[in-house]
């Protein structure tokens, strides 16, 4: 397959074979939309206070740098971070698995030590769990139409009952603060309706898979040993909903409007009603002389069929408002 378009926000460009592509969301978004970034965010200080000690001339070109040169300031902040070797595990990480997949097509792949040993370890433990790879389903791109959300698996497998399961490679060092986000990655997979061939613009059925299990296959890289682990991807795909729902909150407008003395937007006769119980309020309570004392000149009181205007319901909304303060009224 051909490298998948994606637009300025790394979203993939979907066709249907209709129309002109359409942007898709990646499924690695959709799972971090529920994760705590906390220990990532403190990694990151570390890993660029540990760069700017090592590189004097980053230092000097941040010190030299306006304030609101948000984007030269966001690139030596990378520079910074690169030079405290940030993207070294992660360039282990992708070279391995760049290497595996190529295993998976059924392709020779030698590496130098020691990630040859990695790619020993993978083999072995697929040969002892009974696994069938499926050549042509290793890094497919999958798509859900109903809320526009593509990703890239890395594989199928058959497992030894016989049932086709998702099957995720994952490289890092530690996966014990992943697993939510990775259950929901992978349900996302699993619940996919298509595969995408970029290169082509075509589409084929995904294949029915398993939508309560998924398989992690954990690699650490130069680490020489592999682990297989099972997901529940039927809680997976329960946060997948509640991360979908967040998502669509957070595009949501007019949740806000300037203050107006008027309030909020009330009808008027509800409005009128709500006012009225508070007039009843403060005579019951034995008010109804300092009520009279300062009702506004001209305006009807509640007795009447008069439909009160707003200017009249604020003008009768202030006076109750500070006798009820002065009173000490319960309203």
């Amino acid at each position: 397959m051909g490298d998948v378009p994606r637009d300025r926000w790394g979203r993939y460009l979907i066709t249907n074979g209709k129309g002109s592509a359409k942007p898709y969301t990646r499924a690695t978004t959709v799972s971090s939309t529920l994760s705590d970034s906390f220990g990532l965010t403190k990694w990151k200080m570390r890993t660029l206070a540990l760069g700017l000690a090592q590189r004097d001339d980053i230092y000097a070109r941040i010190a030299a740098s306006e304030p609101e040169d948000k984007k030269g300031l966001d690139k030596l902040c990378e520079d910074a971070l690169e030079a405290g070797r940030s993207s070294a595990g992660a360039n282990y990480g992708t070279a391995l698995h760049e290497a595996v997949a190529r295993l998976n097509r059924g392709e020779e792949v030698t590496m130098p030590a020691p990630w040859q040993a990695d790619l020993d370890a993978y083999q072995q433990l697929v040969a002892d769990s009974g696994l069938t790879v499926h050549p042509e389903y290793v890094e497919q791109i999958c798509v859900l139409d109903d809320v526009k959300v593509a990703g890239t698996f890395d594989l199928l497998v058959t497992l030894p009952d016989g049932s086709l399961a998702v099957a995720d490679l994952k490289t890092g060092q530690s996966l014990d603060f992943s697993w939510h986000e990775i259950a929901i990655q992978l349900a996302l997979y699993a619940h996919a309706v298509d595969i995408f061939n970029p290169e082509y613009g075509f589409r084929k059925p995904m294949p029915t898979v398993r939508t309560d299990r998924a398989l992690v296959i954990h690699l650490p890289a130069g680490k020489n040993v592999c682990s297989l682990h099972t997901v529940d991807i039927e809680q997976g795909w329960e946060a997948a909903q509640l991360a979908l729902a967040v998502r669509e909150w957070r595009t949501r407008k007019r949740i806000t409007a300037p203050f107006t003395h008027h309030g909020p937007t009330i009808a008027p006769d509800v409005r009128r009603e709500q006012l009225k119980r508070r007039v009843e309020q403060l005579r019951d309570l034995g008010h109804l002389d300092a009520l009279a004392e300062r009702w506004p000149a001209g305006v009807p009181g509640f007795k009447s069929d008069h439909q009160h205007t707003v200017d009249e319901l604020v003008a009768l909304e202030a006076l109750v408002s500070q006798l009820e303060v002065l009173v000490g009224a319960p309203f």
